[in-house]
């Protein structure tokens, strides 16, 4: 299964994984980091949308896979090492089972396709 820019949107709040980042600009640098990272490792085409005040970011990529667990594997441990190469450590990352049924919950169309 292919899934296209906007079918698989994978939200993942950092706010919890970046506590530490004091202002503004930190956090922003952080996304710009993260935007450099994930073209290092092969995936220019990421983009993002975030809010500065709530220290969350939404993260769009397009993955191939042949299902959607699949899917959501793939996306989450893409920018699971975006994190780690931007030097975050993300020690209480979710299981598999925890993140499908997450994104379930967001586009519940996916799971289906």
């Amino acid at each position: 299964m292919s899934l296209a820019p906007g079918d698989l949107m994978a939200h993942r709040e950092l706010r919890d994984l970046l506590g530490q980042l004091q202002g503004n600009g930190a956090f922003r640098a952080l996304l710009d980091c993260l935007m450099e990272k994930f073209a290092e490792i092969g995936l220019p085409e990421v983009d993002y949308s975030g809010s500065l005040a709530q220290r969350e970011a939404e993260f769009l990529m397009t993955v191939e896979a042949s299902d959607f667990e699949s899917a959501v594997i793939v996306a989450m441990g893409d920018l699971r090492t975006a994190l780690h190469a931007a030097e975050c450590a993300t020690p209480d990352w979710p299981d598999v089972h925890t993140l499908t049924e997450s994104i379930r919950r967001i586009q519940p169309d996916l799971a289906d396709a």
